[in-house]
């Protein structure tokens, strides 16, 4: 329609502008009866005025109207009227407008809608796009200093994460739970942010306009706002690894029966900690166990101590998830203490740890063992092995504290410790098996020449063993019991081809 209206509009000012002019001529035709004869210029058979008020308007008109759609030819039977001087400007007029919409006007001055124009499309417009050109969409603004504090915050939460287990400060299981910790304070802090600044991001975004690239200065605070940021929530479950699983059991107790919650208890204050490293340095063995824990640094890197609920049988247990012993809350009440009078009183913290140091020292070795590499065979499963070096390591440990202090007071277990494993090393183990039905048997290099000197250096040892016992039991006023411990010395000796043993005893103070 808009083309159509043009088209009309044009050609009848056109002919209302040169009908001014012909109106005083006699006669007038619209063509001449030779076509072939010199047409005259529009600028000489009609006024300029009239001729360049109509020139405007002819440039507006669509080239398709009037290309593909050329004036009708004058039939042959029509007669021809000559056509005076002067009185040629509507068909000047009609040359002119069709000289302005023909193609090569077009090519000069038509929008084109980006289609190549091809050889044989000469005597062909381009074709013109249908609609006015679409405003270019607004594009996603980039934000580079956000995505410098994005990479700041994730590797420095990443690193933080990760830096206990790489150090050697925590077992590669411990990495899971830091990880699940990181990802909740992640949730709880870091997105609030983003969401904040994407919102303030969307309601400003019309507004923006081009700015230029951040300075160094601008970019380096960003990033060092990331790392910072990022450290903090990345050790966040290392500094606050206490309240953080303690929180944990609790939310755990709320979904079990009031009997079978555990009440897990954090061991604040680092008196436990203190304490099991003084007295386990005092014993050779107990030194080697707590080398195991060292980092890289060489500093020692105690487990977290709690209290938990557990069976009477258990003195204490290890978790490899959460680097973590659980004292059982039955060895506290039966030495007359609440939990809360435990808690907060280092004397009966330590006496505690001097009274189990053997069940302590047993878990440490099971703490030493997670902090292996994780490809060590039997690393992520309860391998019987394992425990077989926990119970050795046990009695090695009550055998040297003998040593130092023959007239010790042994408590049952530490006895029957001390006494199984030189009795009968194979049944010893074989009882252990069957106490852990649920641990599997895993082929270790280092574990099978642990046990292969073991059993070679057993046959002199037990001879030893039954001599301490034997004069452990003389010092504690009990004569029977240190004949029958030195009649079991004595054909252990016979059976490793050894001499007899003799009573070496010490002074009574």
């Amino acid at each position: 329609m808009k083309r159509a209206r043009a088209l009309l509009l044009a050609f009848v000012y056109g002919l209302s502008s040169i009908g001014a002019q012909a109106g005083a001529m006699a006669k007038i035709s619209i063509f001449p009866a030779d076509l072939a004869a010199p047409t005259p210029t529009l600028i000489g058979a009609a006024p300029a005025a009239h001729a360049a008020s109509a020139l405007p308007l002819a440039a507006l008109l669509p080239a398709s109207g009037l290309v593909n759609s050329p004036l009708r030819p004058i039939p042959g039977s029509a007669a021809a009227v000559p056509i005076e001087p002067g009185a040629t400007a509507a068909r000047a007029t009609i040359d002119m407008l069709r000289e302005m919409a023909g193609p090569a006007a077009l090519r000069r001055s038509s929008p084109f809608d980006g289609a190549a124009l091809k050889p044989d499309d000469a005597s062909d417009p381009p074709r013109l796009s249908p609609q006015p050109a679409a405003e270019t969409p607004l594009k996603k603004a980039k934000r580079p200093l956000y995505n410098t504090f994005l990479i700041g915050l994730n590797s420095a939460m990443l690193t933080a994460a990760t830096a206990p287990v790489l150090w050697s400060a925590a077992p590669a299981h411990k990495f899971l739970y830091t990880l699940n910790a990181v990802v909740l304070l992640f949730l709880a802090i870091a997105v609030p942010i983003d969401i904040g600044l994407r919102i303030r991001h969307r309601l400003h975004l019309a507004a923006q306009k081009p700015s230029p690239a951040p300075s160094l200065r601008r970019t380096l605070s960003a990033l060092m706002l990331g790392l910072v940021l990022g450290g903090a929530i990345g050790s966040m479950p290392t500094v606050y690894e206490g309240p953080i699983v303690q929180r944990f059991h609790a939310w755990q107790d709320s979904n079990r029966m009031p009997q079978n919650r555990v009440d897990t208890r954090w061991v604040s204050g680092g008196i436990v900690e203190d304490e099991t490293i003084k007295t386990l340095s005092a014993n050779p063995i107990g030194r080697q166990v707590l080398d195991e824990l060292r980092d890289r640094g060489g500093v020692i890197r105690m487990p977290t101590f709690y209290v938990s609920k557990m069976p009477v049988t258990k003195y204490a247990d290890n978790s490899s998830r959460f680097d973590a012993i659980y004292i059982s809350q039955h060895e506290i009440e039966k030495r007359g203490w609440t939990v809360d009078e435990f808690m907060a009183n280092p004397t009966f913290q330590r006496r505690l740890i001097r009274e189990m140091q053997v069940a302590i020292l047993h878990e440490l070795v099971h703490s030493g063992q997670n902090r292996s590499a994780p490809w060590t065979p039997g690393y992520f499963t309860y391998s019987l092995e394992s425990e077989y070096e926990a119970y050795l390591k046990e009695h090695y440990y009550v055998f040297e504290l003998l040593k130092a202090d023959p007239k010790r007071h042994l408590f049952s277990d530490e006895e029957l410790i001390l006494r199984s494993p030189a009795a009968n090393l194979s049944s010893y183990l074989t009882s252990l098996g069957d106490s852990y039905q649920k641990n599997i048997h895993v082929a270790s290099p280092a574990m099978d020449a642990y046990l292969a000197k073991v059993r070679s250096d057993m046959p002199t040892h037990r001879v030893e063993v039954f001599v301490l016992l034997s004069e452990n039991a003389r010092l504690q006023q009990s004569p029977s019991q240190a004949a029958i411990y030195m009649r079991q010395a004595r054909a252990a000796a016979k059976e490793a081809g050894l001499p007899p043993p003799t009573l070496h005893t010490r002074p009574t103070q």
